[in-house]
């Protein structure tokens, strides 16, 4: 009833999830690893804050990614997205215009005693911003939404949309977004328990949603018959 009431729906709205397989804060991989790490005192990550271990990465990546494309990126923000896609730490976190996608994720690698989790985030359409040459990454002044260039079949299979969240100089963080102002009053948050992910996996099978139609390459194929025979 709550839905019916909103105007999401509306031209002006967009409508996004996010699925993950634990409860954890909306916070881009590069601040759950490394505060992780720092925690921990590993020397070398101590000498330096996020955005600066973050540009290292990148241009490292950047320098060795190139025989494993098929064309080299037009722009760093092609070159961020095509990096967080296969698992780099940056400062975007991933979205879904699919909610069914959302659901998978939240539940493939999810625990039977425990929950899983899925996002709704409610947008207006004028706070998305283009992936242009234009478009400095590193230099908001808040956090943004962005849908990325069809860089990557995945990114295409999984109707993938990114947050680009804004690091934060004197705390050397990011706000997670469920506590951002901006964005707080727009997200749901949808509970599923673990003993229900088997039923919905195989449901979501049915409809299409698995590894080999999410990843288009023979790892998410090899995923898809391991999961179907055993």
């Amino acid at each position: 009833e709550e839905y019916k009431k909103s105007s999401y729906s509306e031209k002006n709205e967009l409508l996004l999830f996010r699925g993950q397989d634990v409860d954890m804060p909306l916070l881009p991989k590069l601040a759950r690893e490394l505060k992780i790490k720092k925690d921990f005192g590993i020397r070398c990550l101590e000498r330096y804050n996020f955005h600066s271990i973050e540009l290292m990465m990148l241009e490292e990546f950047k320098r060795r990614a190139m025989p494993f494309l098929k064309a080299e990126p037009k722009s760093e923000c092609d070159w961020v997205s095509i990096a967080q896609h296969h698992g780099l730490y940056t400062r975007l976190l991933d979205w879904t215009e699919n909610p069914l996608v959302a659901l998978y994720f939240a539940l493939i690698n999810s625990k039977y005693d425990n929950y899983s989790v899925v996002w709704l985030l409610r947008i207006d359409k004028k706070a998305i911003v283009k992936p242009s040459r234009e478009l400095d990454m590193f230099n908001q002044d808040s956090t943004k939404i962005f849908k990325p260039n069809f860089i990557s079949k995945r990114l295409i299979a999984q109707s993938g949309w990114f947050s680009i969240h804004k690091y934060i100089k004197k705390k050397d963080g990011f706000v997670p977004l469920e506590k951002n102002r901006k964005f707080k009053s727009l997200l749901t948050k949808i509970l599923i328990q673990g003993d229900s992910n088997s039923d919905m996996i195989r449901q979501l099978d049915a409809c299409g949603i698995n590894s080999s139609t999410l990843f288009l390459d023979l790892d998410g194929l090899c995923d898809y018959l391991n999961w179907w025979q055993l």
